[in-house]
């Protein structure tokens, strides 16, 4: 059995009413951190991810409100 993390950013986002580009937008406005759109977008997918960039994890956090354990769930894979 091996464990994963699921990227639950696609349900935060519902809830904030926020779409991608909005966050990546927040993100460059508030933090200055350019944000590839395609890690985002990666980030916004149901399955399990193996890798995040923590420094924009943080800054996905920061922006929808939340903390880093809201952004993953983690299980079995």
């Amino acid at each position: 059995m091996s464990i994963a993390a699921y990227p639950r950013i696609a349900e935060l986002l519902a809830a904030s009413k926020m779409t991608g580009a909005e966050l990546e937008r927040h993100i460059s406005d508030r933090f200055g951190l350019a944000v590839d759109a395609e890690t985002l977008y990666r980030l916004t997918q149901a399955g399990p991810i193996q890798r995040a960039d923590l420094e924009i994890a943080a800054a996905v956090a920061a922006v929808l409100g939340v903390g880093l354990d809201d952004l993953f769930r983690v299980g079995a894979a």
